[in-house]
Formats: C-alpha cells, sequence, structure tokens
C-alpha cells in the first residue's frame, strides 16, 4: 500500500512539472543585428583590372552623437568609416569618410513585405528601390537561428534581415569601379559566427571550389567605346563553355549567353541603365560577378 501511495504521489509530482514546462513561454536565442556592439564582418574585394584581392575587416564599436542623435561607430581597416544607428527596423548611416556630409540616409528598410521593393537612400541623396520582393524565404545561420531572406532573381542569397546585403553591408549605395566586386565572407556577433560563405574555405577568404579566378588566371576586362557600348572581355577562360548571365537594377535578367572562343561579351544592345553580371562554368560554379553601367 505504501508503495502504490509513493507511485502515484510520483507520479502527480511529474504530471506537475510537464505542466509547468508546457506553460512556460520558449526562450527564442537572441538573433543578431547589425547595429549592435562588438559585431564585425570581413568582405573580399577583387580587381579584375589587375587582378589583385582585398579582405577588408569591419568592428562595430564605440557611440557617438551626429545632429543629437546616437549611432554605433563602424570602423573599416582600423579606420573610422561610418556612423549607424537602428529606428523601427530601419538602418540610417552617416560615412565618416573625408568630404562626406553628415546628413543621414537609409541604408537598410527590414520593413519587408512581399510586393514591396528593397529601397535605400544613395549616396547623392536619391531614393532608390530595386529588386521587388516576390517572396520572403529563410536561412539558417550559423548560430543556429533562421533569419528572414530575400534571393536575387537566380535564387542566390541577396539580403539577409537584420543583417544586410551579403556583398557590401555598409558601402552598397556607393560608387566605384565597374572592375571592382566584393562579397561578404563572415559575419560575427560578439565573437559568435552569424554567417559564413560557402564560396570561401575558411573565414580568411581563401576561395573554395573546383573552378575560381586564381587557378585558370580569369581576367574580366570591361572597356566602353566612345559610343559607350560596353565590351567585356575574358582573359585565360578555363577550356569549358562558360555562360554570362545579365540582369537589370530590378534583378530580372535580361540576357543568358554562352562565351565561347571570342572570349568577349557586347553589352551594346541595352539601354541606359545600371546592370549586374554572373559568370560561370558548364558545371555552375561561379567565375566572377560584377556591375556595369551603361549611358547614351
Amino acid at each position: 500500500m505504501l508503495l502504490f501511495r509513493n507511485h502515484k504521489r510520483m507520479k502527480i509530482i511529474a504530471h506537475f512539472f510537464l505542466m509547468l514546462m508546457i506553460s512556460m513561454p520558449a526562450i527564442a536565442q537572441t538573433k543578431a543585428k547589425l547595429v549592435s556592439e562588438g559585431n564585425r564582418w570581413n568582405e573580399y574585394e577583387f580587381n579584375s583590372g589587375d587582378y589583385t584581392y582585398k579582405v577588408h575587416y569591419y568592428e562595430v564599436t564605440g557611440d557617438t552623437i551626429i545632429n543629437e542623435r546616437t549611432y554605433i561607430k563602424v570602423y573599416r581597416d582600423s579606420l573610422y568609416a561610418a556612423a549607424i544607428r537602428e529606428h523601427a527596423d530601419s538602418v540610417f548611416i552617416i560615412y565618416g569618410f573625408k568630404g562626406a556630409t553628415i546628413e543621414e540616409k537609409l541604408l537598410y528598410d527590414f520593413n519587408w513585405k512581399v510586393g514591396d521593393s528593397v529601397c535605400w537612400d544613395s549616396y547623392y541623396g536619391e531614393h532608390i528601390c530595386f529588386l521587388e520582393i516576390e517572396k520572403i524565404d529563410s536561412i539558417l545561420l550559423e548560430d543556429g537561428n533562421y533569419y528572414a531572406c530575400i534571393n536575387d532573381a537566380f535564387g542566390q542569397l541577396f539580403f539577409i534581415k537584420d543583417i544586410g546585403e551579403i556583398y557590401r553591408v555598409i558601402y552598397r549605395m556607393m560608387p566605384r569601379p565597374t572592375s571592382i566586386s566584393t562579397t561578404l565572407i563572415c559575419f560575427w556577433s560578439d565573437d559568435q559566427l552569424i554567417y559564413f560563405n560557402r564560396y570561401f574555405e575558411n573565414c580568411e577568404g581563401i576561395h573554395t571550389g573546383s573552378v575560381n579566378k586564381k587557378e585558370h588566371q580569369l581576367k574580366t576586362i570591361i572597356k566602353t567605346t566612345p559610343d559607350n557600348t560596353v565590351l567585356m572581355f575574358f582573359e585565360n577562360l578555363p577550356a569549358l563553355d562558360c555562360r554570362i548571365t545579365v540582369y537589370d537594377i530590378q534583378g530580372k535578367p535580361v540576357r543568358n549567353s554562352i562565351i565561347k572562343k571570342q572570349n568577349m561579351f557586347d553589352a551594346g544592345m541595352f539601354n541606359t541603365g545600371f546592370y549586374f553580371f554572373r559568370l560561370v562554368n558548364n558545371n555552375g560554379d561561379l567565375l566572377d560577378f560584377g556591375k556595369f553601367i551603361i549611358t547614351r
């Protein structure tokens, strides 16, 4: 009888703790946000003009007050680069390089809705909307959290909510030579690795994959003719048929061509505008990517 009572009492206690655990709210792991003290990331910058590359390192640390608003400072290669702040799921930036104004600009608006566009303010103050949001996906990152994300027209990851663009995190609105292409390598929050770009072997920026620029000494040369036609020349292409896909500022593919013996792509058929390109081999391995502008 005593054994039966003890067993019954244990069942009641176990049931009590089970109900208590069910009724307790789940404690979610905190997700990373761009505007947070202690964040850092690095970006791989490749110059197809002289076939050189650099890895730039960014760190978010220290407060500052500009125009009576509090910002967190961003350093690039240990030099002050910008000040950023967050408000209502939007990130604002003031650049810190010589000659920059202290005018605040919209860097990211993370209030994503299907049917809207990804918008920001250009360095020159224009409000630009790019890439209509047809679908909001999710991606599992290195910290074990799922983050909302937006892919480009080719299904490739483009934006991660609360972190930013995976090509240039804070310099995405800055003009630069068409020979320069940049991509995010790794992103950390308080030394916790959040994002790792699988195009690289590690966070030092060493390329992975069976085909890459360094192995074949691939050089992409972009030249503009007197009539503003853009010609792209590819030196030392692998002995494979390579495919170039060009898409417009809305992220829509506008041309898909195979680069064979001529090793050249003529962009003269495009209207005035801003374009992106991706060059892959016949296995789908990424060989090069970048941007160019057509003016008439």
